[in-house]
């Protein structure tokens, strides 16, 4: 059954995929009212892939956060956790969410946690120090 089932999303994933890349092609030609409806319409074939993608890693046994390891801000999952389990089932063709809201709860590692903050910081520092160069170089330029 499992197998079946991921043969399946694997061609709904790629369906998605071709929908989308042929409504790109769309949006570009499309003017106003024609090409906002065209890209909310992408908008929507995107959420659907990414519930698909999500319930492939699922049936798969790939932990939430290795499939989307940044989705997590001050704890809340992008999108909401019991939402996002929801889709996932459907998606996966399971009769209830509590597994996959287990799925989505398990923690990020501490040391993934840690080097995510480290490498957070060190680009607020990167950007600091380029500002700083940057005002410096227009006072120069100034007197």
């Amino acid at each position: 059954m499992k197998k079946s089932q991921l043969v399946g999303l694997r061609a709904r994933i790629a369906e998605l995929a071709a929908q989308g890349r042929a409504i790109r092609a769309q949006i570009q030609k499309a003017f106003a009212r024609a090409r906002y409806d065209l890209w909310n319409d992408k908008r929507s074939i995107g959420n659907e892939a990414r519930w698909m993608l999500l319930a492939y890693a699922f049936l798969r046994d790939i932990p939430y956060r290795v499939v989307e390891p940044t989705a997590v801000h001050s704890g809340q999952i992008h999108g909401g956790s019991k939402g996002l389990a929801i889709a996932v089932a459907r998606e996966a063709k399971l009769p209830d969410s509590a597994a996959v809201e287990a799925w989505l709860a398990v923690p990020e590692q501490i040391d993934r946690k840690a080097r995510r903050e480290a490498a957070s910081a060190a680009g607020y520092e990167r950007g600091r120090a380029m500002r700083l160069a940057r005002a410096a170089q227009r006072a120069r330029g100034a007197a």
